[in-house]
């Protein structure tokens, strides 16, 4: 019974934690990409440990961009760590002798550390470092984060808009 449980617990880690190669097809934006797996499957990856500025936000194409020029039309190894609640695969992604993109990306500072999802603080030392050095959204004198952008964005949506004449509630 026991080697039957520590088989069955291989099996799991070996399958949770397996690496994946895939080749990078697409950017989405500076923290997802698609890559394209083996039988021409595509899989959306959400970068773990990272949030970059939305598309429609200052540096979202900036992020872009970088992640681009760092993995696009490369082949990647990545692991998934869970799902997001798009249904994307939240990953971690290495390309170029090991290195790890999220990671990249908050040196290079096109993105912020996720604290709320990692416990990595090696990415807060970098983050504190991209902002001292003012490289990338950094440079901007009051970045936001993309979590209080989308906060703001999704309130404005919310907000019912008042009348000029009777300060009523317009009814949409």
């Amino acid at each position: 019974m026991k080697k039957f449980i520590s088989l069955a617990l291989f099996f799991i880690s070996v399958s949770v934690f397996s690496q994946i190669k895939g080749k990078v097809i697409s950017i989405k934006d500076g923290d997802t990409v698609v890559v394209l797996l083996a039988g021409n499957t595509q899989q959306t990856l959400r970068l773990a440990e990272v949030d970059c500025p939305e598309s429609s936000q200052a540096f979202g194409k900036n992020a872009k961009a970088y992640t681009g020029s760092q993995v696009f039309g490369k082949t990647v190894t990545f692991y998934t760590v869970g799902k997001d609640r798009y249904g994307r695969s939240v990953a971690g992604v290495f390309y170029d002798n090991d290195k790890y993109l999220s990671r990249e990306i908050v040196k290079a500072g096109f993105g912020w550390w996720y604290f709320k999802a990692s416990k990595n603080t090696e990415l807060q030392k970098l983050q504190d470092e991209a902002k001292q050095k003012k490289l990338g959204l950094w440079a901007d004198r009051n970045p936001v984060s993309p979590w209080d952008f989308r906060k703001a964005k999704n309130k404005k949506k919310t907000t019912p808009a008042k009348s000029k004449s009777t300060g009523a509630k317009a009814v949409k």
